[in-house]
């Protein structure tokens, strides 16, 4: 159950806005799918901000503490779970973001999908842990 709520709320998050810039319009902004498909390449090209853009690698923690999850490897879970959290916050520290190919940067404010985004790895961790506690107990 924890995670299928946690799938849902990543799929939600796809389909909202990650973060809006003075440039987007909230009609014009970049959705979530885009984000996922090509957010790994802005590590390499980042410059100086490629660090904060490690947060793109969430998701493939995210993907191991899910399979770790269901194949009952709980201490591997809570380190995936934890990294995949620690991670996706690391974004949010970021100043600028990058908005063209000449690397021009301008100041973003994070939207609902960023929001839904980190939730999601939330939602698997504390759902996780329920889950292990009571497998626990019984």
């Amino acid at each position: 159950m924890a995670v299928m709520l946690s799938v849902l709320c990543y799929i939600a998050a796809c389909c909202f806005p990650d973060y809006l810039t003075e440039n987007l319009s909230r009609e014009n902004a970049i959705g979530g799918w885009w984000s996922l498909l090509w957010g790994w390449l802005a590590v390499f090209v980042g410059g100086k901000y490629g660090f904060y853009f490690l947060a793109w690698y969430a998701n493939v923690t995210y993907v191991l503490s899910i399979i770790c999850f269901l194949n009952n490897k709980y201490r591997r879970f809570y380190c995936c779970a934890i990294l995949t959290i620690a991670l996706g916050c690391l974004f949010s520290f970021c100043p600028k973001i990058i908005v063209d190919e000449a690397m021009h940067t301008d100041d973003f404010v994070l939207a609902e999908g960023y929001y839904l985004w980190i939730a999601s790895f939330a939602v698997l961790m504390i759902g996780g842990a329920i889950c292990h506690l009571t497998r626990r107990k019984s």
